[in-house]
C-alpha cells in the first residue's frame, strides 16, 4: 500500500533562465533556481549550480488515502490539462517532465493508473518518471 506520495512538474535548462515560467504557467513554484546560484554540498563547500531548475509539487494530504497512488497524480494532470499550450511552448524551450514519487509500506506494493488517467498523462505529452521509496531491496 502506498502511504505517501507527491507528483511535480519539473522545468530546467543549462542555458536558460526559468524566472518567468511561473508567471507563463501561472503557478507559484514549489521551489526554483538558477544556473550559477550558489549552493551548499555534502562536504560544506561551496559550489554553483549547473542548470536552471523550476519545479511545481502536489502531495498528499494529511490523512488522505494514497492506498492506489494516484490520488496527487490526478491533482496534478487536473492542474495542468488547461495550461497545455504554455507547456506544449515551454517543452521546445525547456526539459519538462513530472516525477511522481510513491512510498509504499513494507513490501506490500502495487499501483493501478486507470485507462483514463494514462490517456490524460498521454495528451499532455510530458515524460512521466517514477520513484519508488519504502520496498526492501530483498523484493
Amino acid at each position: 500500500m502506498i502511504v505517501a506520495g507527491r507528483a511535480s512538474l519539473y522545468i530546467s535548462s543549462r542555458e536558460r533562465r526559468v524566472e518567468d515560467i511561473g508567471a507563463r504557467l501561472g503557478l507559484t513554484p514549489t521551489g526554483s533556481w538558477e544556473k550559477d546560484d550558489p549552493i551548499r554540498v555534502r562536504d560544506g563547500q561551496m559550489r554553483h549550480r549547473k542548470n536552471s531548475h523550476w519545479y511545481f509539487t502536489v502531495a498528499n494530504e494529511p490523512g488522505e488515502d494514497g492506498s492506489w497512488g494516484t490520488p496527487w497524480l490526478e491533482r496534478l494532470v487536473e492542474i495542468l490539462e488547461p495550461r497545455k499550450s504554455v507547456l506544449d511552448q515551454l517543452c521546445t524551450e525547456y526539459s519538462v517532465h513530472i516525477w511522481w514519487t510513491a512510498e509504499f509500506e513494507s513490501n506490500q506494493w502495487s499501483i493501478a493508473l486507470s485507462p483514463a488517467l494514462l490517456a490524460r498523462l498521454g495528451a499532455l505529452g510530458i515524460e512521466l518518471e517514477f520513484q519508488a521509496d519504502g520496498i526492501d531491496e530483498a523484493t
